[in-house]
């Protein structure tokens, strides 16, 4: 049986050839891990599991290209996550920024 963990990100990882995400898959890390990190500014190992939990909402709305209004939404829906319009602007742009690769995709 093989594991399918994450597999969407891992595929963006390869056509986008963005070192993060390479990086933290090449060592076994948690990329939704990492964007709770990216986000937050603490260390890894540091993220709560809430924080884990908007990272993944974040990763997945933003690698199917939502807007800040749209994520918002899904963050909501599907992860119960609680983002003002403002706040999720801000981690658009801090995603963007952390992952300068994706945006040529």
């Amino acid at each position: 049986m093989a594991d399918y963990s994450q597999i969407e990100l891992r595929i963006m990882a390869e056509v986008s050839r963005e070192p993060k995400f390479i990086e933290v898959y090449k060592n076994n890390g948690d990329l939704h891990r990492q964007t709770a990190a990216i986000l937050t500014g603490k260390p890894t190992e540091e993220i709560t599991k809430e924080e884990r939990q908007q990272a993944k909402a974040v990763n997945f709305g933003f690698l199917y290209g939502m807007g800040a209004e749209k994520f918002k939404e899904k963050a909501k829906n599907d992860y119960n996550v609680d983002l003002s319009l403002k706040e999720a602007i801000k981690i658009r742009e801090l995603f963007f920024k952390a992952y300068l690769f994706l945006m040529r995709i």
